[in-house]
């Protein structure tokens, strides 16, 4: 029977709850019948002695992540400006974050999209 590949990729910033998940999944997954693979943003060297040896893991992180956003809004809050203006100004400003933010993270994504192709 041909091994099936299973990916997770883990968007967390640092070493937590949502690496540690994917990595007790990849450990209890039969090693003849999966390739895992665990995708991550936290160092490798911080995270590997939580995984078996049959699993692999793959360091990719996002340019701009929910932290930066969350930065960001926290600077808009900030400014004051009358209310209605406020409103239209902060709906601009996220606006254009999210495009930014999107375009910023395309190699991120063509990255994951590439290491499923290969």
């Amino acid at each position: 029977m041909k091994k099936k590949n299973l990916l997770f990729i883990d968007q967390g910033l640092a070493f937590g709850g949502s690496f540690i998940v994917a990595a007790r999944l990849a450990n209890h997954l039969s090693e003849e019948k999966y390739n895992t693979t665990i995708m991550t943003s936290t160092d490798l060297s911080d995270i590997e002695h939580h995984v078996s040896d049959g699993v692999k893991l793959v360091f990719l992180r996002k340019y701009l992540t929910y932290k930066h956003r969350l930065i960001f809004q926290n600077k808009l809050n900030a400014i004051k400006t009358p209310r209605i203006i406020g409103k239209i100004f902060r709906k601009l400003a996220i606006y254009t974050y999210s495009i930014v933010e999107t375009i910023a993270n395309i190699p991120y994504s063509l990255s994951i999209l590439f290491y499923i192709y290969k």
